[in-house]
Parts: C-alpha cells; sequence; structure tokens
C-alpha cells in the first residue's frame, strides 16, 4: 500500500507539472498575444495614411494574400480626434456622443493578436452600408450585442455616421472597446483620418527581420504608400515570456523528479523490510531448485505490479481532471486554449513509475539471490 502510494503522488506529480505548465504558459501567453501579438509580430509605420477609399482596399487586398499565406495583416489607425458613440436616435436630435475609445483597422487584427469571436463575424472589406463595428465583451454589455446600430462620431466631423455591430470579441480589456471598419469610413467620410497615423501589423512564424521588411513595404506600395525610415520592427514580446516560462518548467519538472526519487528511496526501504521478512521462504525455494535470477524476477515482479496499478489509478485521475474538470475551470469566453490529455507526459509518468520501481526494488532483488541457503535453512 506504502509503495502504491508513493508511485501514485509521483506519476501524478508528473503529468500534474506537465499540464499546470501548459495551462500557465498558455494563461500567461494569451494576455500577452492579446495585447502585444503574437509570437514573432512585428510593427512598422506608416509615412503617411491614404483618405482614399480605394487605395486603402487595394492594401486590404494585398494584405488578405499575405493572411491567405498563413499568415496575418492588419492596419491599425489612431486619429487625434475625439471620438464618440451613441445611437442613431442621439445624431437624430443631436444629442451629445458619450466618449469611447476606438480602434480602426484594416485586415485581420484577430489573425495577429489572439482576439476569440465569441459571436457574429469579423469585418469585411465590403460597400454594404451601415459600416461594421466589433465591440469586446464589455462593450457588448455597454452598446448590445449582434445587429446592434450605433452612431459615430469624431470633432473632425460636423456629422455622424451609422455603424452596427458586426460581431464580439475577447480582447482580454475590462473596459468597453470598440473596433471600427477603416475602409467602411474612408468610403463615407475620407476627412474622419484627418492627421491620422497608421500602423501595419505582420505576424507569420518562421519569417525573418528582413522578409518582414520587405513584405510590409510590398503591402503598402499597392495603397501608394510606404514605412518609416524605421522600418518593421518586433513588436511582440511573448519571446521574453516563453523563456521565463521554460525555466519555470524545468524547475517544475525538477520537483516531479525528486517525488520519484522519494518514492524509490520509500520502495527500497519496503524491498529490504520485506526480504527480511521473507528470507526462509526465499532460500525454500532456491532449496528445491529456483535459480538466483528466478529470485531476482521475483522481487523485481512484485514490485512491478502494484507500480503499474498505481500508475493506472494516477494517469485516471489525470485525465478525468484535464478532459472535464479544467475545461470547466476556464471562463468560456477566454482566449484560453482549455488543455488537451498530455499523453507525452502520460507516458513519461508510465516510464518514470517502472524505472522507479525497478530500481528500488533493485537492491532487494540482488539480496534476495544472494541469500545463504545453508545458514538460512539452519535458523
Amino acid at each position: 500500500a506504502l509503495t502504491m502510494l508513493s508511485l501514485f503522488v509521483g506519476v501524478l506529480a508528473v503529468v500534474a507539472v506537465s499540464t499546470v505548465s501548459a495551462i500557465t504558459r498558455d494563461v500567461y501567453l494569451a494576455r500577452e498575444e492579446q495585447l502585444s501579438g503574437r509570437d514573432t509580430t512585428f510593427a512598422g509605420t506608416l509615412d503617411f495614411l491614404p483618405s482614399n477609399a480605394m487605395d486603402l482596399h487595394a492594401i486590404c487586398d494585398a494584405s488578405e494574400v499575405f493572411n491567405n499565406s498563413g499568415g496575418g495583416a492588419a492596419l491599425v489607425i489612431d486619429t487625434p480626434h475625439l471620438t464618440g458613440i451613441g445611437t442613431p436616435d442621439h445624431a437624430r436630435y443631436n444629442m451629445p456622443f458619450e466618449p469611447q475609445r476606438m480602434t480602426f483597422l484594416l485586415g485581420r487584427l484577430d489573425l495577429v493578436h489572439r482576439l476569440p469571436l465569441i459571436d457574429g463575424r469579423w469585418i469585411a472589406a465590403s460597400q454594404d452600408t451601415p459600416v461594421q463595428i466589433l465591440v469586446n465583451l464589455a462593450g457588448a454589455g455597454r452598446y448590445g450585442s449582434v445587429g446592434t446600430p450605433l452612431a459615430l462620431a469624431t470633432s473632425a466631423q460636423a456629422r455622424s455616421l451609422t455603424g452596427v455591430i458586426v460581431g464580439v470579441i475577447a480582447d482580454g480589456q475590462p473596459d468597453a472597446h470598440v473596433y471600427v471598419d477603416a475602409y467602411g469610413l474612408a468610403q463615407r467620410s475620407p476627412d474622419f483620418f484627418t492627421d491620422a497615423t497608421g500602423t501595419l501589423l505582420l505576424h507569420l512564424p518562421g519569417f525573418t527581420a528582413t522578409e518582414y521588411e520587405t513584405v510590409g513595404a510590398a503591402i503598402l506600395a499597392t495603397g501608394g504608400t510606404s514605412l518609416t525610415v524605421e522600418g518593421m520592427r518586433r513588436h511582440d514580446t511573448t519571446g521574453t515570456l516563453i523563456a521565463g516560462l521554460r525555466t519555470q518548467q524545468l524547475a517544475f519538472l525538477g520537483a516531479g523528479a525528486l517525488m520519484l526519487i522519494v518514492a524509490s528511496l520509500g520502495i527500497l526501504n519496503i524491498g529490504l523490510a520485506a526480504i527480511s521478512e521473507r528470507s526462509r521462504e526465499l532460500v525454500v525455494r532456491r532449496a528445491v531448485g529456483a535459480t538466483r535470477s528466478d529470485l531476482v524476477g521475483q522481487v523485481l515482479l512484485a514490485a512491478s505490479v502494484p507500480a503499474l496499478a498505481a500508475t493506472g489509478a494516477a494517469l485516471a485521475v489525470a485525465v478525468v481532471v484535464v478532459h472535464w474538470w479544467i475545461p470547466g475551470q476556464i471562463p468560456p469566453h477566454s482566449a484560453i486554449t482549455p488543455p488537451t490529455v498530455p499523453w507525452d507526459a502520460m507516458i513519461a509518468g508510465l516510464a518514470a513509475a517502472m524505472c522507479t520501481a525497478l530500481l528500488g526494488a533493485l537492491a532487494p532483488a540482488i539480496i534476495a539471490s544472494r541469500l545463504d541457503v545453508a545458514d538460512t535453512l539452519r535458523e
């Protein structure tokens, strides 16, 4: 029982370390990728922002080609003008608009940042009216869900524009945030982006800085603009985070290995005590024809059976926890991906348990095979 308990705890620790490390990594990584972009995201500032809707549409088309190749491209626009939002009644009756922070974008920002779509769809470059709008979860609670009409205004405009919410996303921000279709605005009100600046975001794993520079310049050239002298530069901070998490994971694995060493020492002590108590039984087997290797196999097999039973119980608990319990603890609208069953860790736990059991039983097995038959029988 003590052997099985020790191994159960040791194997569960190995699997738990792997699972907890994966969850911890994804929790921090999800947050980082929501805010700064996925691993290897580059950003470049535009020399000037095209206000012509056709030029913006050309940039959008070029970005879509990059997206279809497995990457992610988006143009984020910042305007110095105060932005406001309200219902169509606010515009109809000249009521004051509510100040609201907005992000004007072109392309698929969700392919660059981790922005899970909760409801509806992403913004699509089209000439449909009204202007397409995305809101985060806090914004949906404040302004409404998919299909809700909204009115948009800035200090640069004497009139407002009508928009409609087409999707709800999880961006990790506690306050309401609104994402607006830049192409739709440029079609209807080019002066909306007066004095605005643009930033091109690109993400494609495996790309070098030079390749990002080349692709970024090519995408912007379709819209008649270019990058500033700084060019494309690393935008995300996930590399530093991943390195820190890798060190943390190694520390956790070291703790799991230590627990298995403790279990091995427990098996060793139990095995030595068992050999002392069963010495007469073992020498009787030798006296009736059993070989030394037979006794070694008997002791190792006796240690392997509870090891397999304890490992099976530990792996069953791990599967239940990972497959059913952990997903229920993750918020349904979170950007965190529920972990899958860590089969690599399962195999490693099984191997570690068997090695632990065999190593712990090896010394007792050797001692059992070397018992003096004559002396033990005389006693």
